[in-house]
């Protein structure tokens, strides 16, 4: 699979960038299938979701996991 990827360019926040250039190889591969998954599927399917539907849903099931608002704006506010 790895034979088929290109490199694009995507501006994030420092933060995330940070997050990004910081992690570990198998974690960056992991986020870099996510994206190309994400990419995919809306360039593959006419009826695919609106990044905003996958955004919903990413957050309902985060919510169903026991991530609150609250909990979320700690850890986007946090230095760690």
């Amino acid at each position: 699979m790895e034979a088929n990827m290109q490199n694009i360019t995507l501006s994030v926040d420092a933060q995330a960038a940070n997050f990004f250039l910081n992690a570990p190889s198998e974690e960056k591969k992991k986020l870099q299938m996510l994206v190309s998954l994400l990419l995919r599927q809306r360039s593959q399917e006419k009826n695919a979701p609106s990044i905003e539907e996958i955004m919903d849903r990413m957050s309902d099931y985060a919510e169903s996991q026991g991530l609150t608002e609250e909990k979320l704006r700690r850890i986007l506010s946090s230095d760690a």
